[in-house]
């Protein structure tokens, strides 16, 4: 989405944002919304700052062709349309029509270029039969009230008119020497409202002259009623109505725009100044009015005027000056042009009592005849009269209370002086470090549903039913541990179920304090053990008693004393038997050695002989021969030699076989083992 001033360069897609550009003559295109840096020339001038020669603005940023043989002066118009008008005791309406407009200069307007200030209107000569305040307005009359309606909607509202009071000037070219005497000039109500409106006290019998136009030179095409209403002050016409809730409360604060404002004097002073009338109803206040709290600088004023109270506004209430020749009944009670805390600021501030003897009307204002826009707040100070028992400074803008008393809520009172007075019902004494939270120590009174009650000589707010040592509704506690007047006090907090005593606040550290079976562990709630759950002398809670703990922990001590035992008697009884196996296993392999070494011989009975050189279906020999291979089978006498001889198991079955030795003359061949076990199909 695009912003102010800009809109999308591909409407399609809403692709790229480009700004606005209602220059007909700009040949580069606009670089911010409508300021372009080039123009064409026809009719433009190439900065395109304004409308070349021959041409003026007609429509915003539109120059157009322009002849000045047209231009009629003032002069010229109220001699062929007489447009005039007497102003006496009635309103009167002038309608305008779009036949009778002509182009005209004038230089008094804001609303025109003033290198070409021309523009198509009229010129109304107006006169009065009394010095008196006119209001001429466009359509009708307007008031505050209309005006913020219309604004809060944000469209624009009205016929755009701008209005400029002056003589009656003889020019046609702004090359001519003689100039407009400008009076008055106003362009809209407000923001949003266009209609125009000027208040202006007029002179008997001297002419004044009304040029009617729109801005930036465009034409009028329908009907224009322009209303001319004789007022006896525009401070009971022209006005807004500041109302004391706002006052009171947040205070009251708007924006002086002087564009919107009227030129005006006061009961304060003859001479007129510009700016906005505010209705402010009587009361028995301390007020302050201000236009400090502004962003700009502007040497501002403000009147105070007051009348009798009459609860709103009459028209025939006149805040004029009061002189011999014209007395009024308003009085001013201040006018301030200074008084800002701050150094060098030229706005003003005044700090008043009001009285609901009086109705109040505030001109602000500026003293210069410079637009300006400025805030004005206003808000109570010192609310009754600081409780009338103090009085209000002006310096400070507080009160000042009298012995005794205290500035509470911006008023004196007896309550929050720390004893408890007469009337009172509870007070924040001296010296009592307790806070009662039942108390409003705001008014010294108990909350709706308390009163004071004295236990133990101590007198707080409580529920009526607190001292009975039961627990009511609305109740805390009872008069147990950390309990007074029903309620938990500091360092305690109330159980989930209220008993007669507190719950310390010690309760939830993790840490087990004194009095308390458990905190925060398992089966643990608001430090104690709950149901099925016993207390365990930590944290946490346990499933069973102590006591069948304890008992549990001594069976299982005999029972483990009896398994060590057994096992030791298991230990005992392994050790024995192993001890056995390995004096029998040594006792057999000693013996093995015994028959290992020993010399089998060789009896031929009941034995079969098999020949060893050819193969048979039972064992089979490596080697047929035994052969000696480390000496070349030549052994040397006394020496020892050995050899390996191997032999395999043809059958299906385990052969045990037994290798005969002997001593001979020479020499003594033994077998190492001399009995052999070979399993099937295996090589020993």
């Amino acid at each position: 989405m695009c912003e102010d001033g800009y809109f999308p360069e591909d409407e399609t897609y809403s692709v790229g944002c480009v700004p606005s550009c209602l220059i007909d003559g700009c040949k580069t295109g606009c670089y911010t919304p409508d300021e372009c840096g080039y123009c064409d020339e026809k009719g433009y001038r190439s900065d395109c700052l304004g409308c070349a020669e021959g041409y003026i603005p007609q429509g915003y940023l539109k120059c157009v062709k322009f002849n000045e043989s047209d231009v009629k002066s003032c002069q010229e118009y109220t001699t062929q349309h007489n447009f005039s008008i007497t102003i006496n005791d009635v309103s009167q309406t002038l309608t305008l029509t779009p036949d009778k407009q002509e182009m005209s200069i004038n230089t008094c307007s804001k609303r025109l270029s003033i290198q070409q200030p021309y523009a198509p209107g009229y010129w109304i000569k107006v006169t009065t039969k009394k010095t008196q305040y006119v209001a001429i307005e466009t359509e009708k009359h307007y008031d505050s009230v209309s005006i913020e309606f219309i604004d809060t909607q944000g469209n624009a509202y009205g016929e755009d008119t701008v209005f400029v009071i002056s003589n009656c000037p003889t020019i046609k070219k702004i090359t001519e020497g003689q100039a407009q005497e400008c009076i008055e000039d106003n362009d809209n109500l407000s923001q949003f409202v266009k209609l125009s409106r000027i208040v202006l006290q007029l002179t008997e019998n001297i002419p004044y002259y009304l040029f009617v136009h729109k801005p930036f030179g465009i034409h009028f095409t329908t009907n224009v009623p322009i209303l001319f209403t004789p007022i006896v002050h525009p401070c009971s016409y022209v006005y807004s109505v500041v109302n004391w809730p706002e006052v009171a409360t947040s205070g009251f604060t708007t924006v002086v725009n002087t564009a919107h404002g009227i030129k005006s004097s006061s009961a304060c002073t003859i001479t007129e100044q510009i700016g906005l009338w505010y209705f402010l109803q009587g009361a028995d206040r301390n007020v302050l009015i201000s236009t400090c709290n502004s962003i700009s600088d502007y040497y501002t004023a403000l009147h105070l005027i007051k009348v009798p109270a009459n609860g709103n506004v009459k028209p025939t209430i006149d805040c004029s000056y009061n002189t011999k020749n014209h007395p009024t009944n308003a009085v001013c009670e201040r006018y301030d042009v200074k008084g800002c805390p701050e150094p060098g600021s030229h706005h003003a501030s005044m700090m008043v009592t009001l009285s609901s003897q009086y109705d109040y009307f505030i001109f602000a204002s500026v003293i210069t005849d410079n637009s300006a826009a400025f805030n004005l707040t206003i808000t109570t100070l010192c609310p009754y009269n600081c409780g009338g028992n103090g009085v209000c400074d002006k310096v400070s803008q507080t009160c000042i209370c009298n012995d005794g008393y205290v500035l509470k809520q911006d008023s004196c009172s007896l309550c929050g002086n720390g004893k408890k007075d007469e009337g009172e019902e509870c007070e924040n004494i001296s010296g009592d470090n307790y806070t009662d939270p039942n108390c409003d120590y705001s008014t010294c009174s108990c909350e709706d549903g308390y009163i004071p009650l004295t236990i133990n000589g101590l007198t707080y707010c409580a529920v009526p039913t607190c001292g009975n040592g039961k627990i009511n509704d609305y109740e805390e506690c009872d008069g147990g541990e950390g309990c007074q007047h029903c309620v938990c006090v500091e360092g305690y907090r109330p159980y989930e179920s209220p008993r007669i005593y507190c719950l310390s606040n010690k309760c939830g550290n993790n840490i087990l304090d004194k009095g308390e079976e458990c905190d925060g562990g398992e089966g643990c709630y608001e430090c104690e053990c709950q149901a099925g759950w016993f207390e365990a002398h930590s944290v946490g809670c346990q499933r069973v008693r102590r006591s069948i703990v304890s008992l549990i922990i001594f069976v299982g001590g005999i029972i483990i004393w009896i398994i060590i035992w057994l096992l030791l008697l298991i230990g005992f009884v392994s050790r024995y038997i192993f001890l056995n196996k390995l004096i029998i296993s040594e006792q057999q392999k000693d013996e093995r050695i015994l028959i290992e070494s020993t010399v089998i011989k060789f009896n031929k009975d009941g034995a079969q002989y098999i020949d060893v050189h050819k193969p048979n279906a039972l064992f089979a020999f490596e080697s047929s021969e035994i052969l000696f291979s480390d000496c070349q089978n030549h052994v040397e006498v006394d020496e020892d030699t050995k050899t390996v001889i191997r032999v395999t198991n043809k059958k299906n079955e385990p052969i045990r076989f037994i290798f005969h030795g002997g001593d001979y003359l020479k020499y003594t061949i033994s077998f190492v083992p001399a009995i052999l076990s070979v399993h099937n199909a295996r090589t020993s």
